[in-house]
């Protein structure tokens, strides 16, 4: 025997599922940040060894492979991505003044 919902909780339901959907939405907004800030902080990194201790295509080749054979469950890190994120952080750096994001992003400044 199953029971019939009241319909005068309908109302209160509602106002629940908006404060789980809130929490998700804030929850997914703080993850973005972060992965955004992680990224920023690679590519950073990657340029500053590109610039000062002369890392090349190479040795982000063998980093990449190196986290693939040492951590398998780090997806997302080859080549070609470390050196997009590299690009990022080189294009933030040009735009900084134009966009506001730049200026502090998952609570740091990093531009």
């Amino acid at each position: 025997m199953s029971k019939e919902l009241t319909p005068n909780n309908h109302i209160a339901y509602g106002e629940i599922i908006s404060i789980i959907e809130r929490a998700r939405e804030n929850a997914f907004r703080a993850v973005n940040r972060e992965l955004i800030s992680m990224y920023w902080e690679i590519g950073a990194y990657v340029s500053d060894k590109v610039k000062n201790s002369g890392w090349g295509k190479s040795v982000v080749s063998d980093f990449a492979r190196f986290i693939q054979a040492e951590r398998p469950d780090i997806k997302g890190f080859s080549a070609s991505n470390i050196w997009r994120m590299r690009h990022f952080t080189r294009l933030t750096a040009i735009t900084k003044n134009s966009h506001h994001w730049c200026e502090k992003l998952a609570g740091r400044k990093i531009c």
